[in-house]
């Protein structure tokens, strides 16, 4: 299937936010220190993420590619296996949701250095972002409603509406918050934005890193 062509899009949901996160033996404390430290140190360049080709995933090729660090993607079926390897110390860091390493991050077993999105977070507002060591990097992960291609516009339209509105109550908007996700409720056109965007950067950086499709 085409991404772009063959769904109509209808409203972007909620942010996913990204976070790197090293395990406490790792010596560097800020995104700079530890760029530094892989250089100097490019056994300990190893990142996981849930999959390859995942967000999580091109978030360690972005800032391969900007800082010219070592970095290898170390790539597992899913969140859970990768998170437990950083835990236990085998694996040095990891870009990771927010909801899959709050707990740790609070509870000091992971110390987290940076999210991905232009904005801090809420959930984090002491944890900078990439973006602030280096200018306009961006990844997000996102939850969003589609439909099938070539829906009617009127139908579109008032599904689009109805969705942004549900996204936009307070409760539901307290219970995204609560399951790590940053609400956001758009119109339409503003994810087609969204996904042309997102489809246009990846697919650059993917062919950059020679990441095959699995």
């Amino acid at each position: 299937f085409h991404p772009v062509r063959d769904f109509t899009p209808l409203s972007l949901a909620a942010l996913n936010p990204i976070v790197l996160v090293v395990h406490p033996s790792m010596p560097a404390k800020t995104l700079s220190e530890l760029v530094a430290y892989v250089k100097a140190n490019p056994q300990q360049g190893g990142f996981g993420s849930s999959g390859s080709g995942s967000p999580h995933h091109l978030a360690g090729e972005l800032l391969k590619q900007r800082t010219g660090a070592p970095l290898v993607h170390v790539p597992y079926r899913g969140g859970a296996p990768a998170l437990n390897d950083v835990l236990g110390g085998q694996l040095p860091m990891l870009f990771a949701s927010l909801i899959t390493v709050m707990q740790h991050i609070q509870s000091g077993r992971l110390r987290a250095l940076a999210v991905t999105s232009l904005q801090r977070f809420d959930a984090l507002p002491q944890v900078p972002t990439v973006a602030e060591t280096l200018e306009g990097f961006e990844m997000n992960s996102w939850l969003a409603f589609f439909a099938p291609a070539r829906l009617p516009e009127a139908i579109a339209r008032r599904l689009s509406d109805e969705l942004a509105a549900a996204v936009r109550d307070p409760e539901v908007r307290a219970k995204l918050r609560d399951g790590g996700l940053v609400p956001v409720g758009s119109n339409a056109a503003e994810l087609a934005d969204t996904v042309r965007r997102d489809v246009e950067q990846r697919g650059r950086l993917m062919r950059a890193a020679n990441i095959k499709p699995e």
